[in-house]
Order: structure tokens, then C-alpha cells, then sequence
């Protein structure tokens, strides 16, 4: 094998495992986003039980026949409702983040690895965009936040509620 024919191989040797590289990054990175979209889904459900016992057991002591400690148990139930949904919030958005750094990775990785061609990520990204304008935030990256805000003032409002009672 002479110089040339050896310089001539590396590169390609290189190529393929750059490519192999790219492409086990790109597995990699559906599987997170795969994972950290599921994660997401599971904390609103999560947050959908929690919520819905906190509201009935508020509801079944603002019905229930009145008593020395019903309104600290209304206000305690109301605030840990309230304060449960803070902190649901904070968790979606940082689930929303790991979601969007995935796809935005995934994305980048498709281009890198056939840059002629559209990957899965990029045909989500074009099929979210063709909605329009209001149908294009009504994924769960922008609603489950605002369900979690309008939770929070209904807890707010059981907090005045609880208070007067």
C-alpha cells in the first residue's frame, strides 16, 4: 500500500464512523426526547389526580355541616392546592425545556447526518407550523402551563372562599 492509497482510506474510515457517531446520536437524542415527552405527559396527569383530591376534599368540607376548624382546614387545603400547582408549573416548564433542547438537538443531528433529506423531527416541526398561528400553540408546551395557571387562580379563589366561610 503506498502513502497515498493509506491517506486516501482514512478519510473515508473516518467518515463512516463520523456518520455512525451522528447517527447513534440521533437514536439517542429520539430517545430522550421520547422519554422527556412522556415525563411531561405524566406529570400533568400526575398533577390531574392530586388536584382532583385536593378539590373534593375541599368541596366535601365546605358541604359538611359547620364546625370549629372547618375554615383552617378549607384554607389549609386551598393553599396546599395553590402551592402543589406552583410547583407543578415550575416542573412543566422545565419539562417543556428538556422537550424543546431535544427536538432543537434532533434536528440539528438530522441535518448533519442527511442534509438532502427531512428527518421525523423536522416533518413534526413543519406539520406543527401548518396549523397557523392559534392551532400552533395548542400543543401541550403551551397549554398545560396555562391549565396549571388557571388552576392556581382557582385556588386563590378557594383561598378568599375558605376565608370567609
Amino acid at each position: 500500500m503506498t502513502s497515498n492509497e493509506g491517506s486516501n482510506a482514512e478519510p473515508n474510515a473516518s467518515s463512516r464512523d463520523d456518520t455512525h457517531v451522528i447517527s447513534t446520536l440521533y437514536e439517542v437524542l429520539a430517545q430522550h426526547w421520547a422519554h422527556a415527552e412522556q415525563l411531561r405527559w405524566t406529570l400533568l396527569y400526575n398533577y390531574s389526580m392530586a388536584s382532583t383530591i385536593l378539590l373534593l376534599a375541599w368541596a366535601a368540607v365546605f358541604v359538611s355541616a359547620p364546625g370549629g376548624g372547618k375554615r383552617l382546614i378549607l384554607l389549609t387545603f386551598s393553599i396546599a392546592g395553590f402551592l402543589v400547582t406552583m410547583l407543578w408549573l415550575v416542573l412543566q416548564i422545565r419539562a417543556n425545556g428538556f422537550v424543546h433542547m431535544y427536538e432543537i438537538a434532533a434536528m440539528e443531528t438530522e441535518r448533519s447526518l442527511a442534509p438532502s433529506r427531512s428527518g421525523s423531527f423536522w416533518y413534526s416541526e413543519k406539520y406543527r407550523k401548518s396549523f397557523g398561528r392559534m392551532k400552533k400553540h395548542l400543543g401541550t408546551r403551551f397549554v398545560a402551563p396555562i391549565v396549571l395557571c388557571i388552576f392556581a387562580m382557582l385556588y386563590a379563589v378557594l383561598v378568599l372562599v375558605s376565608y370567609a366561610n
